[in-house]
């Protein structure tokens, strides 16, 4: 008689229970990857704001009250595709 070739289903099982215990540490370090990702970028496309707003408080002794004032200041400082950068979120 000639021997099979071929995997018993023991050692599949043990190779499945491998991949399920490599899947369930890997995948949520990879979604929290994602989201610090994320995160990151966010932060990086309000850079340009924030140094507007810093750039208006020095140039006029703080915010104060008028919003308007601001407004202003930002669509004189920010470029159009920055802005619909952040519209896409």
């Amino acid at each position: 008689m000639d021997k099979q070739r071929g995997f018993t289903l023991i050692e599949l099982m043990v190779v499945i229970g491998i991949i399920a215990i490599l899947s369930a540490i890997g995948i949520p370090a990879y979604q929290n990857y994602l989201r610090k990702a994320a995160l990151t970028d966010m932060l990086q496309t309000f850079v340009p704001y924030r140094t507007a707003v810093e750039l208006c408080a020095l140039e006029h002794g703080g915010l104060g009250n008028d919003s308007n004032l601001l407004i202003v200041f930002y669509v004189q400082i920010m470029p159009d595709d920055l802005v619909m950068q952040l519209h896409r979120f």
